[in-house]
């Protein structure tokens, strides 16, 4: 058996020699991942922190939430709008110069903007400008912020821990060799006394030798069986890779429920140790609570430097590129050559016109924009405004307790999500997500006014049920609509199109903050302040189902399906182009498979790696 499979083993000695680059493979995908889940922690926060210091600085700097609405609205808006601007940007940047380094410039401009808004001051002479100064920065942070939605998402789907397909055979060489060594062991008997050797006694030793040589193919055969079933498993169609990648990167975006945690708690120790600045104090307070707030929004991109600037080695003194930017100009050009769209060449708006992408925006996009829509109904419960900021007090009028509560109950959502992501699959989630969120609006608006008249007991169950919304968006449309767009386009356009469909939620969010709002005071107006929140409850009921009936005609379940135009690269990048090609004749045809003839991509990526 080992002189047979010898010939054949020898062939796969490279792939042998290549167990470092495996593990050196993993530890990048792992250090990716984690660049990946702090962005979005560090994403979230910054985005959720604000709602609090708004409310601290419109009290501190104008006497009310109400005597500079129009200026907290501007500066909102303005972190959205840099946000669309991100994802829209960036997406397009990922896709040329390669997700890392556009993700490393993201975070640049997201440190950059948390601390500049931590410094604000008013611009003149009104104290109110302290908000335009605001809206400024928080543009800057929200082009930061809004780059990392698309490059996170496609590099949690793009990490993933595969097994090497040849490592199976490397230890099926290693094993057929040291069962040979160890059968041709000379077997020799120690004697206490060489003077009683006898001659005639050698056929033991002939024996013992062959007993040996005979249970150490025995071993081997065994040892062969198993490794080539392992070898099976690994090469199979459903593989670790394609398994993994649903639950990579709901665990990524689960550190967004963190953040929305973490920034109410945050805001509510500051203000407890810094206390709550005076109503119309302006300039004589610091505001050190709401500047720190601010401030920590920047933490975590400094905790990732060192770690962002690993893995990037260079030669000499030229210039250093990741792997995934060293691939990406050869690549592209044999893309072209066949005919395929490039990345780099490709604009947005010249992939906007592929009509053979517009059934799947309409499920990626559109999913991402109806989702955004009923999470700015938010803005419908909130704490009462009066006299003082509503920073403190009972559940029922302190905003940082009421968002801490509601945090709290979707923060499990997003650990259902990760459990249950490559079991149900990512259309079924979503569409349960949107299911139960129509029925939990729905019954919110319904049940408004027995809620109301039952004080401060009703309020809480008011704001329980509203928190389901949340749990069932988290363990919905919220998770889903993060991976979706990252496993359905193909990898030259999969940053560009992420980015599109991330900024239409955005648009979303605008379009729900702006409206939501005004419906809510005007029907409050004409029909009284209970009327105003049912009416909107059941908008965002409405929309729900428009998000349900929208995930049940254009979304697909690509749950265990290769990555469209990944998985065969991945495959000849890990194996060297090897494919199931298997030896012709003797024992080896049954255990083994070879190199076959790569493709020129292949080859491309393997000269770059």
């Amino acid at each position: 058996l080992s002189w047979a499979l010898r010939p054949a083993c020898d062939r796969w000695q490279p792939a042998c020699d290549s167990e470092a680059r495996l593990r050196q493979r993993d530890s990048a995908m792992n250090r990716k991942l984690l660049i990946s889940a702090i962005s979005n922690l560090s994403t979230a926060y910054n985005l959720v922190i604000i709602n609090v210091s708004h409310v601290t600085i419109a009290y501190q700097y104008c006497g009310g939430a109400d005597a500079c609405s129009a200026q907290v609205e501007a500066a909102s808006t303005a972190v959205l709008v840099g946000a669309i601007l991100g994802q829209l940007t960036f997406g397009y940047i990922g896709d040329c110069v390669g997700r890392s380094a556009a993700l490393r410039l993201t975070m640049a401009l997201s440190l950059f903007g948390a601390t500049i808004s931590a410094a604000a001051v008013p611009l003149g002479g009104d104290s109110s400008s302290v908000l335009t100064f605001l809206a400024l920065s928080r543009f800057v942070l929200g082009v930061g912020v809004g780059g990392v939605y698309p490059l996170s998402a496609t590099i949690a789907t793009e990490c993933v821990h595969r097994p090497h397909p040849a490592a199976s055979s490397c230890r099926l060489h290693r094993a057929e060799a040291e069962a040979a060594a160890e059968s041709r062991k000379p077997r020799t008997r120690a004697l206490s006394d060489p003077s009683r050797y006898d001659p005639r006694q050698d056929h033991t030793h002939t024996a013992v030798d062959a007993q040996a040589h005979t249970t150490a193919l025995r071993h081997a055969a065994v040892e062969t069986t198993r490794l080539f079933a392992e070898r099976t498993r690994t090469s199979a169609g459903r593989s670790s890779s394609n398994a993994e990648r649903g639950r990579n990167a709901s665990l990524v975006f689960s550190m967004q429920g963190v953040a929305n945690l973490a920034a109410p708690l945050v805001s509510w120790a500051l203000l407890a140790v810094f206390g709550v600045p005076a109503t119309g104090s302006g300039g004589a307070d610091p505001g050190l609570a709401w500047r720190l707030a601010l401030a920590l929004g920047a933490l975590p991109g400094l905790l990732l430097v060192p770690c962002m600037g690993e893995g990037r080695g260079g030669q000499g003194g030229g210039a250093r590129h990741t792997a995934d930017e060293r691939m990406s100009a050869p690549i592209a050009a044999l893309r072209a050559e066949a005919g395929r769209p490039a990345g780099p060449s490709s604009t947005l708006l010249s992939t906007l016109r592929q009509r053979k992408y517009w059934s799947k925006l309409l499920g990626t996009a559109g999913g991402w924009f109806l989702f955004d829509i009923t999470s700015s109904g938010s803005r419908a419960v909130q704490a009462a405004a009066g006299d003082a900021p509503p920073l403190q007090g009972d559940l029922a009028h302190n905003l940082c307790a009421q968002m801490a509560v509601v945090a709290a109950i979707g923060l499990p959502g997003y650990y259902v999500s990760v459990w249950l992501m490559d079991r149900v699959g990512r259309r079924r989630i979503q569409l349960q997500g949107f299911a139960c969120m129509a029925a939990a609006f729905a019954a919110l608006g319904l049940a408004y006014d027995s809620l109301e008249s039952a004080g401060a007991g009703g309020r809480v169950a008011m704001l329980l049920l509203y928190g389901l919304t949340f749990f069932f968006s988290n363990f919905g449309p919220n998770s889903t609509t993060f991976i979706l767009p990252s496993e359905t386009f193909p990898p030259e356009v999969r940053t560009t199109l992420n980015g599109f469909s991330a900024a239409m939620g955005k648009l979303g969010a605008t379009l729900g903050s702006s409206a939501f709002k005004p419906m809510k005071d005007g029907i409050s107006a004409a029909w009284g302040p209970a009327a105003g929140l049912r009416w909107t409850m059941l908008a965002c009921a409405a929309v729900s189902l428009a998000g349900f009936a929208l995930t049940y005609g254009f979304v697909e379940d690509r749950r265990g399906i290769a990555m469209e135009g990944a998985a065969t690269a991945r495959e000849e990048d890990n194996n060297g182009g090897a494919s199931a090609a298997p030896i012709e004749g003797g024992l080896g045809a049954a255990f083994l498979t070879v190199p076959a003839n790569a493709t020129a991509e292949a080859r491309v990526r393997r000269e770059a790696a």
